[in-house]
């Protein structure tokens, strides 16, 4: 990608950098983590890994991105299959901001389960500074063509706080982060109704993000690696 090579090295002496805390080179890095998804009873949970990749610079509605895949394997619960789902991410990553333009997945074991978001304009998913108590909002409209709906549409907001710091410890060891509290409200285009989340990212300097949580939904660093 053009001119954004800069955006990618970790850090030049001291000074902090957006890269530090959302790294997207070399092309070939990967990170591994573990998955938990919680079930609503004893026995109802499982696990799996997921494995994210750089793929590096590409083009999407001529716009230059950077490609995150996401191989996530989960195993199954009683009566019901696993699930391994492939998820390719288009990021417009410049020294100030990243941005998300689009998502895109499909599930291997069952191809009918697949869709594609796109986000018009980018939504803001990374910036300086991570100062404890800093926020920032971010306005997007969701685009995702689904059975019967083509046209689906949705305008949503991301509202996001910097907690503070502190020390997290997941399998891939001990990390000093920073920990990030994103709140998204989405309405659908003519409704009325808001559909609201949370999750929780706690980020660390070099690796980046080493857990996150979602309701149900955990990840924690396994291990990662910066040389393809």
């Amino acid at each position: 990608m053009a001119g954004a090579g800069t955006a990618y090295h970790v850090r030049y002496g001291d000074v902090e950098r957006l890269a530090d805390y959302y790294p997207f080179e070399p092309v070939g890095r990967t990170w591994e983590y573990v998955v938990t998804e919680l079930g609503p009873g004893a026995g109802m949970s499982r696990t799996g890994i997921a494995t994210f990749t750089v793929l590096g610079p590409s083009e999407l509605n001529g716009k230059p991105t950077v490609v995150v895949t996401v191989n996530r394997q989960m195993g199954g619960m009683p009566n019901e299959p696993g699930a391994k789902v492939i998820v390719r991410n288009h990021f417009v990553v410049t020294p100030e901001q990243i941005q998300q333009l689009a998502v895109e997945w499909t599930d291997s074991f069952n191809p009918m389960q697949h869709g594609r978001v796109t986000y018009t304009p980018p939504i803001t998913v990374g910036r300086l500074p991570l100062t404890p108590g800093g926020t920032w909002e971010a306005s997007t409209q969701i685009q995702s063509p689904r059975e019967g709906e083509p046209d689906f549409r949705a305008d949503s907001k991301r509202y996001v706080r910097v907690i503070g710091k502190e020390t997290v410890v997941v399998p891939a060891g001990r990390f000093e982060v920073v920990r990030l509290e994103v709140k998204t409200s989405s309405t659908r285009v003519g409704g009325t109704r808001a559909t609201e989340s949370t999750r929780v990212e706690w980020r660390a300097r070099g690796p980046g993000l080493v857990r996150l949580t979602e309701g149900p939904f955990e990840l924690a660093l396994k291990s990662h690696n910066d040389k393809p």
